[in-house]
């Protein structure tokens, strides 16, 4: 797991950006939306919902497999920026390597 500085609170970034000064990038399992943090580092918050899956213990699989990704590939130390991703109901479907193959290149072609 991502340590605690590296995670996004959810709650605030849709709150801090009312007019949808935000960058957004999709694809067939996830929907990321990025802004500038200004911190020197990247923060990452991952929204789940109950279409995805009803047991919780697969939404939190999921979640675990997103940020499990984004440590092995160091990304959190790369970007700096913070992204919400939001996890897609065909995602559901999807293994832990092939969350890693899907998502990393999607938060790699964000630019500031």
């Amino acid at each position: 797991m991502l340590a605690k500085k590296f995670k996004l609170p959810v709650q605030k970034f849709s709150a801090s950006f009312p007019d949808g000064a935000a960058q957004g990038k999709r694809n067939k399992y996830f929907i990321l939306k990025a802004r500038e943090n200004g911190l020197g580092r990247g923060r990452f918050g991952v929204v789940i919902g109950k279409k995805v899956s009803k047991s919780a213990v697969a939404r939190n699989a999921i979640k675990r497999a997103v940020f499990n990704s984004i440590k092995a590939e160091k990304i959190n130390e790369k970007e700096t920026g913070d992204f919400l991703i939001i996890v897609l109901p065909p995602a559901g479907q999807l293994g832990k390597l092939s969350i890693k193959k899907e998502l990393i290149p999607l938060i790699k072609e964000i630019k500031f």
